[in-house]
């Protein structure tokens, strides 16, 4: 039978095997305890990752749900004003409420744009903790579609609609950077998890 020996413990090996006794590695040519560490430094750049991406994102969910929340109340209220006789008025009422209503208008469709943005980022939230709690190819995937959803919405939102170049700049480029690593991450965990 075709035998080869092990370059760490010169152990003599059937030619099929895949790792030695003492765990290394014959397809990746690496010895257990290099493995071993690759697989944890990838486990803690994600954690770590996951981890700072959190905030910011638990941050954006809170407003963007808070102000969605108020988005039926200035509705209302835009309504109201739009139904208000505005040549009985005088002058300076007159400039005031339009004043007024200009703000409902931006205020209201702030709150119906972000409200989607909220929801996204709760739920990139959800992928992080995950993550964070547990790092396998699983909840990678998971973030990372979730960011790459949130990316969409992102460039859709700021750089199409309102040609906000600064939060685009900011944002999109974490996202993107978040999809990247997670969907490596979870193409290395996928590899070891089938080597073992």
């Amino acid at each position: 039978m075709p035998t080869r020996e092990c370059p760490e413990c010169r152990l003599l090996n059937d030619d099929t095997a895949k790792r030695c006794d003492c765990g290394y590695d014959f397809s990746t040519d690496q010895p257990a305890k290099k493995r071993l560490f690759n697989e944890r430094a990838i486990r803690r750049i994600v954690r770590v990752w996951a981890l700072l991406l959190l905030i910011p994102c638990a941050g954006m969910s809170i407003l963007g749900i808070g102000m969605g929340t108020a988005w039926p109340s200035y509705s209302r209220q835009l309504a109201q004003a739009q139904t208000r006789p505005w040549d009985q008025e005088s002058p300076e009422t007159r400039l005031l409420n339009r004043v007024t209503h200009e703000r409902l208008q931006r205020l209201a469709g702030n709150a119906k744009r972000l409200l989607p943005m909220g929801i996204l980022c709760a739920v990139v939230c959800i992928g992080c903790v995950g993550v964070a709690w547990k790092a396998t190819d699983g909840w990678a995937s998971v973030l990372g579609m979730t960011a790459i959803i949130a990316l969409l919405y992102v460039l859709y939102l700021f750089g199409l609609h309102e040609k906000n170049l600064i939060a685009t700049g900011t944002v999109a480029p974490i996202l993107a950077a978040t999809a990247v690593i997670m969907f490596s991450a979870r193409r290395q965990l996928r590899r070891l998890s089938r080597l073992d």
